[in-house]
């Protein structure tokens, strides 16, 4: 029987970016990641519709999709083995949070913050809206963000 220090259940997103990170930061123990399908193509965050946003009105929500975001651009040469590189198929869009003259004051304190920490947020008011998106209809909005 084998023994491990530590033992990750999910292979998905989470729980390959656990052992990873482990190994990455020196941990000198065993690891074991159980995935019922080894290649990871039945797996949750395979699955998943997918989505990475900085738009939260906490800071540590914001900090960690701006470091997930950063993390997948570069996994090409982080996760690369003998010169492999893999692709996380990472295909960048964006997200648009709407307000009306009513959450316009939160939009604007969480764009704020977001901009702080350094996520590509833009503000846009409704004339701005229109423009941008122009299949929108902006009756009864004050403001976006889009990014």
């Amino acid at each position: 029987m084998s023994a491990f220090d530590v033992v990750i259940v999910g292979g998905a997103a989470h729980g390959a970016s656990a052992a990873w990170h482990l190994a990455a930061a020196g941990f000198g123990g065993k690891i074991l990641l159980v995935e019922k399908d080894p290649g990871f193509a039945r797996a949750a965050t395979a699955l998943s519709a997918g989505g990475i946003r900085q738009q939260f009105s906490a800071a540590v929500n914001i900090e960690a999709s701006l470091y997930g975001i950063d993390f997948l651009r570069r996994a090409g040469d982080l996760l690369a083995v003998d010169g492999e590189r893999p692709d996380v198929a990472l295909r960048e869009g964006g997200y648009l949070f709407l307000a009306s003259p009513a959450g316009e004051a939160t939009l604007r304190r969480n764009h704020a913050l977001q901009t702080r920490l350094g996520a590509d947020i833009h503000h846009l008011d409704a004339a701005a809206l229109a423009a941008e998106f122009p299949w929108l209809s902006t009756e009864g909005l004050a403001a976006g963000c889009y990014g």
